[in-house]
Formats: C-alpha cells, structure tokens, sequence
C-alpha cells in the first residue's frame, strides 16, 4: 500500500495465478469480518486480476470480489476465471460501489445473485467498459429475487445509478446464455 498525496490510502491487489476457493461469508470454522465479498474485500484502490480462478465463494452482495470506492477505484480483469460463486443479494461474482469495471479478458461465468441483480457483475453508481479489444466472456450467470428464476435483473450485469452518470461501453467480448 501507498500513501496519496491527499493523506488516503491506495490499496494495490494484483492476482497472476493462484487459486482462491470455498470461501464463504458464514463459514463458522474460519469467520469473515465482512459479510460482503466470500473471497476479496476491499475499500477503495484497485484490483487487476491477470490470471488465477476464484471459485465456489459466497458473500451477502459480492459472491467472490466486493469492491467500494470512489471514482478512482477499478476493477480490470485480464484474465483469469471467477465462477461458481453467490452472493445472497446483488453481484454473484462482483459488486463494485463507485469506480469502474474494465473487462479486457477473463472469464465470469455459473455465478448467481439469490436475491437480487447482477449475476455476474453487479455496478452501483460505476462504469462498464468492455473494449474493443477485450476478449472476456461472461456465460451462465443468474439473478434472481424471491426465489423465483427471472426475476432479478441484469443476469449478466446490473448496472445502476442513483446520483451520478455511468457509463458502458461493451465493444468488445462476450455476454451470452445469463
């Protein structure tokens, strides 16, 4: 970690390889302090998972990674898996609260949000950028509400906004069969 010039902390995590798996929120052998994000917890930063799998987590809203921040906080995903994972309200695979997602490969794929939207990925208040040149794909994620299949939205990804503008840029990659 680096300390900004305005007296803040940049948090930096960078995933290569590696496996993260069967991390869950309410697991009484090993607790969690947060309930959200089953694998990865942060606050503000950045996150670049280049490659690695993060698999079968559980959070209340981030299934495997649970992001908030400000607007300068990313999430980039170049490569690597993050599958299998459930959030029991909003983003079965990712939540991110401010700041953008940058999908330029990698996969996201059999996530499911339970109670609410976003599947796959689940932005509230961020951006959405899949570019050009990204080859990620996101497959067979669900969302869900009330237990009944269909009606959460954003099977693949959610993207919401109460104050501020958000943009999404999909001009490349994958979404298909959530």
């Amino acid at each position: 970690m680096s300390a900004d010039p305005n007296g803040g902390v940049d948090n930096t995590f960078t995933m290569s390889g590696g496996t993260i798996r069967n991390s869950y929120y309410n697991d009484s052998e090993y607790p969690h302090i947060k309930d959200n994000g089953g694998a990865v917890y942060m606050e503000q930063g950045s996150f670049l998972m280049k490659g690695g799998e993060i698999k079968n987590c559980s959070g209340v809203n981030g299934g495997a990674v649970y992001i908030k921040g400000t607007d300068a906080t990313t999430f980039t995903m170049e490569g690597g898996t993050i599958s299998n994972s459930i959030a029991d309200n909003h983003g079965g695979a990712l939540y991110l609260e401010g700041g953008s997602v940058i999908l330029k490969g990698g996969e996201i794929k059999g996530n499911l949000a339970k109670q609410g939207n976003g599947g796959g990925v689940c932005i509230v208040g961020g951006d959405f950028e899949m570019p050009q040149s990204s080859t990620a794909v996101i497959d067979a994620n669900s969302a869900t509400s009330q237990n009944e299949t269909g009606n959460g939205k954003g099977g693949g990804v959610y993207v919401s906004s109460f104050t501020t503008d958000v943009e999404v840029d999909i001009l490349g990659g994958t979404i298909e069969d959530n």
